[in-house]
Order: C-alpha cells, then structure tokens, then sequence
C-alpha cells in the first residue's frame, strides 16, 4: 500500500528545478515571529491603557452625577415680566448664488457589470453581477482602488459544460476559456477587495499578479461544481488575505511578506464530479518572509490514509519556502499529514498550531526533504499515526548541494491519540540511503552529500502509550532534555525519555 502523500512528483520537482537558491536571506523565522509577536503585544499594550482611561473617566462621571443628585433642589426666583416696548431688528439676509449651491458627491462609484478597471478611487456594487463569460472583472495597473461589493456576488455560471454519465469526465465548450479568473488583479498596488461573493463554475474565482500592498478581506469565495478550484496569488508581495469564508483551495507562488490569517478554509468537492483529492487546502512555494496565522483549515477529508485519498492530502503546504512563520492554525481532515513541507525550508517557525485527524501525522516532509535551522514549537497533534513524519523520498537533483536535515529544533511538542496507522512508532525521522530515485534529473547521493546534525529534541511529550520515535541516523539528534516517550529496541538510543 502506497503510505505517501503529494503524488504528483514530475510536477513538484518541475516547480523545484532552478529555484532552490531562496535561503541566503538575513535573520532567522523564529526572530522575525519574536518581533512581530512583541509587535502585537505593545498594540494590546495600549489598547488596554485606552480602556483604562475611559472606564476612569466613566468612573468620576458616574461618582459625579450621584453626587449631584444629593444636592438639595434650589427653586427658581419668580420671573419679572418687562412693560417695556422690545424692538426686533429684522436681519438683512443677502441671497445666495445658485451656481454656489453644490449637491454632496458620492465617494464611490458604482459597478453594474463586467469590465477593466485600471485608475485610482473607490468602486462599489449595489446589486449582484451575472457574468457570461468566466472571467469577469479585471483591475490592471491601479493605484488606491477600493472595491466593496457590499455583500453582493460577482458569479459566473457555465453553460457550456456538461459531465460524463459515471463524473469522470468534463465535456467543456472549446471556445469557452475556463482558467479565465472571474476576478483579475495585475500589476496594482495600495488596494483592496472587500465584503463580496465570488462564485465561478470555472476554475479560478480571484487572481493576484505582480502586485504590491494588496489586502483581500472579509470575502465569501464559493467552490465551483466542475473544477477543483483555487484562489492564484502569483510573484506579488506584501498581499495580506485576512477575514474571508473560502470553500476553495489557495495557491500563492514566488510571493513575499504575505500575511495570510483570520481566514476560515472549508474545502468543499466539486458537486459535479466524483469524489476527488488536492495537495494543500493553503500552499505557499518559492516566496520568503511569509506568515500563515490563526486560520480555520478542514481538508474534508476522513483522516484515513492513504488508498481513497478523498479531500486533501495536508491542510498547509510549504514548498521551497524560508523565513516563514506558522502559528496558531487549526488544521484537521486530512488523509496524510496536517503540514507538509516539500525541498528547501529554511529559518522558518511553526508555533502552537492544533492539528487534529490526520492519516499519517502531524508535521512532517517525504519528498526532496532538506531541512535547516527550523524550529518547531509548541505544536499539538491529536488523532492521527505520528507526532512527525520526515523521510527523504528522493535522490539528490542536480541543483542541490546536498540533503541537509541539521540544526532544527523541535521543542515542547505534544502528541495524543494514536490512531492505528503504521507500525505504532510515535514519531519517525528517517534519513537512511539508498534513497528512492522518483525521476531521472536524480541520483543518489555521495556519504559527504548527505548531512544530517545537531536537531534538538527538548520537552516533546511523544505520548508514553505508543514506541519511542524512529531516527535513522541516531547521530543527528541532540538531545535536550525532558522528552516524555515509550521504550524503543534502538541501543544506545539517543533521548533520555522520562
């Protein structure tokens, strides 16, 4: 039985090829989370301070009034009526001009259908738009746009598609483009989307190209009933995505500073079709400096691995990502891992996210692993086959220096609720050659190529009721301190469990 998730291998190593060298870059995932974290703190800091105010102010008004109300009531002096004459001047009231008058203008302006919008100002919809074709709307090039659909919905629907009798094939109009994005955005920056629904029986609801300071929030981006669909987010920067409902899978590539969080992910199939899988419910490649935060992941999936494979294989997945933090998601659902990491991760943090019904484990990378200075903290995995999931399932390509799994940390990490997958093992961290060649651009490694030190293991709570993790090599593992874990026949073993 095939125990492995991320099947599609050729297309994986085609996105990795060539883009490998990401990591030369500066300070640490764990520094840049301590300083965003610190960030946030003085924001509370202050907001706290504000409210401390108010109520005091709130206070002595109160102490104020109830003080008024025990004073005695002073009667008023009788009031003396005047004989004499009082004479009212008329005011001289000096007409206006006409011209001068001017009616309020509107600060938005309305959109009653499809187009390009491409100049700064603020665009509104006040009713819902049908598109005929999938895509809809396009914004090229602007600068300070604002689009509030107000709770109304861009939505395409298809009438050029139908399905085979047994929903395994899609008979599509050849004319009709479905990969068109039903929303565009290219080349734009300082804007935003806010407050629609977006709903295609296309293949892409909302498109990110090229742009910069983008912010995508409080959206409802519906699935489509043919295509496995998914937000694109493409070569763009500082894209925050926040707020939203999505029944879609997101795709962001070569994209830095994102700040994807708040969001509630539902992964919903395709109701035309039968019943099918995606890699990632949220996937990040090729990008730095990215932050996955406080969202609502459900992969739909029934955390069984690995024949169905129904709903997704993982709810986040990194690939060739560094400087990354992923902290304080729920991820659940899944037929394989809840975070899954394919190539190069480098100085990234995942902190305290719950991961919950998962096939084959929590945390964890399978295919062309190389891991460096990663820390993992603080993290919970309840009901599923292991703690951690790392092997290396491929051979070196040609682009790579060597297989690295060295100087990560992994810290205070917590594992409950075996649920039968695998042999029983907790955890398994497998490095062990030969490894197997999946394509022909690998080979297998030289013992210099290979390099694996100095992981520290320190406080993991690895459930005492199942074995003690796997590692092959033993000789990369540092260890710690305080790890809680079950016997293990490795002799001399590398933890001291408690």
């Amino acid at each position: 039985m095939d125990q492995k998730g991320f099947v599609q291998i050729p297309i994986l190593i085609a996105i990795i090829v060539g883009v490998l060298v990401l990591s030369g870059v500066g300070y640490f995932g764990a520094e840049q989370y301590k300083n965003y974290q610190a960030g946030k703190i003085e924001k509370e800091k202050i907001a706290e301070e504000t409210q401390r105010q108010r109520d005091l102010e709130i206070g002595a008004l109160k102490q104020e009034v109830e003080t008024l109300k025990k004073q005695p009531i002073v009667q008023p002096s009788p009031v003396t009526t005047s004989t004499t004459p009082v004479t009212i001047t008329t005011p001289v009231i000096t007409p206006i001009a006409q011209s001068s008058i001017q009616p309020p203008t509107s600060t938005f302006s309305n959109i009653n259908g499809c187009g390009t919008y491409a100049s700064s100002g603020n665009y509104q919809l006040n009713r819902d738009i049908l598109a005929t074709n999938p895509g809809c709307l396009k914004i090229s090039g602007a600068t300070n746009l604002t689009l509030d659909c107000q709770g109304h919905a861009i939505e395409y629907t298809a009438n050029g598609i139908s399905v085979s009798a047994d929903k395994n094939y899609l008979y599509t109009d050849s004319a009709t483009d479905y990969s068109a994005p039903l929303v565009d955005i290219q080349n734009s920056q300082n804007s935003s989307i806010k407050n629609c629904t977006l709903e295609t029986d296309g293949q892409i609801p909302l498109s990110i190209t090229g742009s910069r300071e983008l912010t995508v929030s409080n959206n409802v981006i519906n699935e489509s009933p043919y295509f496995t669909a998914h937000v694109s987010v493409n070569s763009s920067d500082k894209i925050t995505f926040m707020s939203n409902n999505v029944h879609v899978y997101y795709e962001q590539m070569k994209t830095n500073h994102s700040d994807i969080k708040d969001n509630n992910f539902l992964w919903q199939q395709p109701s035309k079709m039968n019943k099918t899988y995606i890699n990632s419910v949220v996937e990040l490649s090729n990008g730095s400096y990215n932050v996955v935060e406080n969202n609502t992941i459900n992969g739909s999936a029934d955390g069984v691995c690995c024949d169905r494979r129904i709903g997704a294989d993982h709810s986040i997945g990194l690939i060739n990502e560094s400087n990354d933090v992923v902290s304080q998601n729920k991820a659940s659902n899944n037929w394989f891992l809840g975070m899954e990491t394919v190539g190069r991760i480098e100085n990234s943090l995942i902190d305290n996210n719950f991961i919950d019904n998962t096939g084959a484990g929590g945390i964890g990378s399978v295919y062309l692993t190389s891991w460096i200075n990663n820390t993992v903290s603080n993290n919970q995995v309840n009901d599923s086959g292991l703690l951690f999931n790392f092997d290396r399932e491929n051979g070196l390509l040609a682009n790579e220096s060597a297989i690295y799994f060295k100087d990560n940390n992994f810290i205070n990490n917590s594992f409950r609720n075996y649920n039968g997958f695998g042999e029983g093992n907790s955890a398994s961290f497998h490095f062990q050659p030969p490894f197997s060649l999946q394509t022909s651009a690998e080979r297998q490694p030289a013992a210099s190529e290979i390099i694996l030190s100095n992981n520290l293991f320190q406080e993991n709570d690895f459930n005492k009721n199942q074995p003690a993790p796997i590692f092959y090599p033993v000789g990369m593992v540092k260890d710690g301190g305080g790890n809680i874990c079950g016997k293990s026949n490795i002799v001399p073993y590398p933890l001291s469990c408690n």
